[in-house]
């Protein structure tokens, strides 16, 4: 007993089947039950029963622990998927989407200043003196 959590990355979640289904279907109770992995239905790091499971790697290996010693045992990467119930590799795939989209964001951004810049440039060349609104600034096409 006592996985040592700290290097576990979760794989997924999985929950036995409800024993009121057995009570109202038996035989879709027993095709969900041969469905649930070898191991399953206690927690491998205290022994608790558990109906709902937290299924992580550590090396190679398979494991299901409960939830709660996910929580109080578990790296800050394991408490965060048991709380967003989603997996490393989900959690990473968000992470790595959002950075994509700050990023088109700040280059949108980034753009549309340049453009506002641009356009006082040849609104001032046009109107009046040829001073140069993006003075000190680079790549206006209007001074060079």
């Amino acid at each position: 007993m006592g996985l040592d959590l700290t290097n576990a990355v979760v794989v997924g979640f999985f929950s036995l089947p409800s024993p009121s289904l057995a009570e109202q279907n038996p035989s879709a109770y027993n095709a969900a039950m041969r469905e649930v992995p070898k191991g399953a239905g206690s927690c491998q790091h205290c022994g608790t029963g558990i109906l709902h499971h937290v299924v992580i790697r550590i090396g190679a290996e398979r494991h299901f622990i409960g939830q709660d010693c996910a929580n109080r045992v578990g790296s800050p990467m394991v408490r965060r998927c048991v709380r967003e119930r989603l997996t490393a590799e989900q959690i990473e795939q968000r992470e790595a989407k959002a950075k994509a989209a700050q990023a088109a964001w700040r280059a949108a951004e980034e753009a549309q200043q340049w453009d506002s810049i641009y356009e006082r440039c040849v609104a001032e060349e046009t109107d009046g003196p040829t001073r140069c609104a993006c003075v000190g600034l680079e790549d206006c096409a209007v001074c060079d």
